[in-house]
C-alpha cells in the first residue's frame, strides 16, 4: 500500500500565469492539451538483466516524492476568476496514473504506433495531478530496439510544462537524477499549497485589475509597431486570394490520433548545417521537413506553389526559473518553402527566411510579449471561454500565422538510466488543435537527432509514408551538398520501389489481444490492433531536382528509431 503524502508545514505558493491557463481554456476531447514524451529501454542494463511492474512503480514513486509538480492537482478559484493553483494532493496515489502493459507476441512497429496513439487520445482526469504514464514491457522484433526493451510514456498536461520543463523533469525521473538529490540529502521536496479566502480574493483583484493595468502601456508603446510588423512579416511572398494558405492538415481535427516519427544521425545534421554559411541544425530540420511536406501533399494530389510557415516555440526561461515548471515561451514564424523543389535552393531560402524571422522576433521583443501575455486578465479569458469563442477563434488565428507547429528541445547531454535500464532512444508526442492538425517535435539524444509528428488519421491516414519523405528529405539535401558521404552512408535499399502513400485510412485486421498488466485494462485493449493494410494507390508525383525519393521500409525496419541527442 502506497502512503499519502501529507500536507507541508511550511508550503510552497504556486499560482499559474494566463500563460498557462490558456492551455486548459483550449483542452477539449478532440484535442487535448498534452504532451507525451517517450523513453525507450534496455533492461539487460539492469540486475539480472530484468525490470519488473514493482520495480519500475517502487522507483517512480522514488522520483516522484523529489518532485512536487507531479504529486499537484489544480485548485481553480471562484467561478474561474483567477488562474488556477497547484495544490499537493494529500491522497496522491501512483496506481491512479501508472499502467503497465504488455506486448503481445509478434506485435511489430505499426502496432505499437497505434497503442501508443490511443493513448494519446483520451483526456487526462483533471481533479487528480494532470498526469499518467503507460508502460509498455515485451517490445521485441523491432530494428534498433533492444529485445525485451521497455517503453515509458509520459503523458502531461501542458498547463503545468512546456518543452524544457520535461527536460528538466526527465533528468530527475531517472536514477541520476535520484542519486544527486540523495547526494544533497533530499529525498522529498515541499508540496504547494494555495492561500487561504482572503489571500484568494486579493489576487483575484490584483491579477484582474492590475493585469489590466500593467498590460495598457506596453500595449500602447508596443502593439501597433509590433502589429505592423508582423502581419507583413506573415503575409510576405502569400499570393492567396484571401491571404490564407490552407492544406489538408489546416482545418477542424478529429479526437483521433496518428504518430511516428523518423531518426538521424546528429553529426550528419551538424555536417549538412556546416555546407552553408551561416546556417544551424534547425535550419537543416525546417528545410527537411519542408522538403517531406512537399512530397507528401504533391502524393495528395495538392497544390505545393505557396511558401508555408511554421510555428516555432522559443524558450524565454530566465535563470530563476529554471525548475519551476509551467510555460515560458515565446513564439516565432519561420518559412517552410515548399514551392522549391531543388533542396540546396530550398535549405538555402529556409536559412535567410529563418534568420530574419528570429530577428523580427526579438526586434519586437518576443520575451516581452511573453511577460504581458501572462498579466491577461483571467476573468476576461473565462469569459470568452464560456461564450466559446476563444476556442473557435485560435486555431484560426494561428493559421493565419502558420501551418505546423515546429518545436525542437535538446534533449539530456548525459545517457539515462531507469531502474537500472538504460535508456537508448527518446522521443515524443505533442498537441494538435483545430486548423493545426500537423505537430512535429525534434529532440536529441545519444548522437541521434529525431523528428517525430502527430496528426489524425482523416489528415494523415499513413503516417508511415510521411516518416519515408522525411528521409528521403534529408537525404536528397546530404547528397546534394555532401555527396561523397552521402555514397558512404547511402543504405542498401535506397534504389529500391517507393512506399505508396494511402488516400484513406488503413483498414483494421484482426489480432489477438494484450496481456495486461495490473492497472492496464483499458490500455491493454488498444493493443488488439494488427498493423493495418495499407492501401496502396498513386505514388508521390515526381519532383523536380529531387534525387531521392522515399524508399520501401522493410516490415522489421517499420520501427521505433528514437533517438536523441
Amino acid at each position: 500500500m502506497i502512503t499519502p503524502i501529507p500536507a507541508r508545514m511550511c508550503p510552497m505558493l504556486r499560482q499559474l500565469h494566463s500563460v498557462d491557463s490558456l492551455f486548459l481554456h483550449l483542452d477539449s476531447k478532440h484535442s487535448q492539451m498534452d504532451v507525451t514524451p517517450m523513453y525507450f529501454y534496455d533492461p539487460s542494463t539492469a540486475a539480472d538483466g530484468v525490470v519488473t511492474p514493482e520495480q519500475i512503480e517502487q522507483h517512480l514513486n522514488r522520483s516522484i516524492a523529489t518532485l512536487p509538480i507531479l504529486r499537484s492537482r489544480l485548485e481553480r478559484p471562484l467561478l474561474n476568476l483567477d488562474n488556477p493553483y497547484l495544490v499537493e494532493d494529500s491522497y496522491f496515489d501512483i496506481r491512479n496514473h501508472l499502467h503497465q502493459i504488455e506486448m503481445p507476441s509478434g506485435a511489430d512497429w505499426k502496432t505499437l504506433c497505434e497503442v501508443v496513439a490511443k493513448f494519446q487520445e483520451h483526456q487526462l482526469d483533471l481533479k487528480r495531478p494532470p498526469w499518467e504514464i503507460m508502460i509498455v514491457h515485451g517490445i521485441n522484433g523491432i530494428e534498433q530496439l533492444p529485445d525485451n526493451c521497455i517503453l515509458m510514456a509520459l503523458k502531461i498536461h501542458h498547463v503545468i510544462v512546456d518543452g524544457h520543463t520535461v527536460m528538466e523533469m526527465t533528468e530527475r525521473l531517472h536514477d541520476e537524477g535520484l542519486s544527486r538529490r540523495a547526494h544533497s540529502g533530499i529525498k522529498q521536496e515541499e508540496g504547494y499549497q494555495a492561500p487561504e479566502l482572503l489571500g484568494k480574493l486579493t489576487r483575484i483583484l490584483s491579477n484582474n485589475l492590475l493585469g489590466t493595468i500593467r498590460m495598457v502601456k506596453p500595449l500602447v508603446k508596443q502593439g501597433p509597431k509590433v502589429g505592423m510588423k508582423l502581419i507583413d512579416h506573415l503575409l510576405r511572398d502569400n499570393t492567396s486570394p484571401d491571404g490564407v494558405v490552407r492544406t489538408r492538415f489546416n482545418q477542424p481535427i478529429s479526437d483521433k490520433k496518428v504518430w511516428d516519427y523518423a531518426s538521424f544521425d546528429l553529426a550528419e545534421f551538424k555536417s549538412v548545417s556546416k555546407a552553408l554559411p551561416n546556417a544551424t541544425i534547425n535550419h537543416v530540420v525546417l528545410a527537411t521537413i519542408a522538403g517531406a511536406l512537399r512530397s507528401y501533399l504533391q502524393s495528395k494530389g495538392e497544390a505545393t506553389d505557396q511558401v508555408l510557415r511554421a510555428i516555432a516555440p522559443i524558450n524565454v526561461r530566465k535563470p530563476q526559473q529554471f525548475d519551476q515548471g509551467g510555460n515560458e515561451i515565446a513564439l516565432f514564424f519561420p518559412d517552410l518553402p515548399i514551392q522549391i523543389a531543388d533542396p540546396v535552393e530550398r535549405f538555402k531560402a529556409v536559412s535567410v527566411a529563418a534568420t530574419l524571422a528570429r530577428k523580427i522576433a526579438d526586434d519586437i521583443g518576443a520575451e516581452d510579449l511573453s511577460d504581458m501575455a501572462k498579466q491577461l486578465p483571467p476573468a476576461y479569458v473565462t469569459y470568452l471561454t464560456k461564450l466559446g469563442s476563444f476556442q473557435t477563434n485560435a486555431g484560426a488565428l494561428l493559421n493565419h500565422a502558420g501551418h505546423t507547429i515546429v518545436t525542437n528541445v535538446p534533449g539530456p547531454s548525459s545517457t539515462l538510466h531507469l531502474a537500472g535500464a538504460k535508456l537508448v532512444q527518446m522521443t515524443g508526442i505533442a498537441i494538435t488543435s483545430d486548423h493545426l492538425g500537423l505537430l512535429h517535435a525534434i529532440n536529441s539524444y545519444a548522437g541521434r537527432f529525431n523528428i517525430a509528428w502527430t496528426s489524425t488519421p482523416e489528415m494523415m491516414p499513413d503516417p508511415e509514408f510521411y516518416a519515408e519523405c522525411m528521409r528521403a528529405s534529408f537525404a536528397e539535401l546530404k547528397q546534394a551538398l555532401l555527396p561523397e558521404q552521402a555514397a558512404a552512408t547511402e543504405p542498401a535499399d535506397v534504389s529500391a520501389e517507393p512506399i505508396e502513400a494511402a488516400t484513406e485510412p488503413a483498414k483494421p485486421r484482426a489480432k489477438r489481444a494484450a496481456a495486461p498488466r495490473k492497472t492496464a485494462k483499458s490500455a491493454a485493449k488498444t493493443t488488439k490492433k494488427a498493423a493495418s493494410s495499407r492501401t496502396r494507390t498513386t505514388k508521390p508525383k515526381e519532383t523536380t531536382g529531387s534525387s531521392a525519393a522515399p524508399s520501401k521500409r522493410s516490415s522489421k525496419s517499420a520501427k521505433a528509431t528514437t533517438q536523441n541527442s
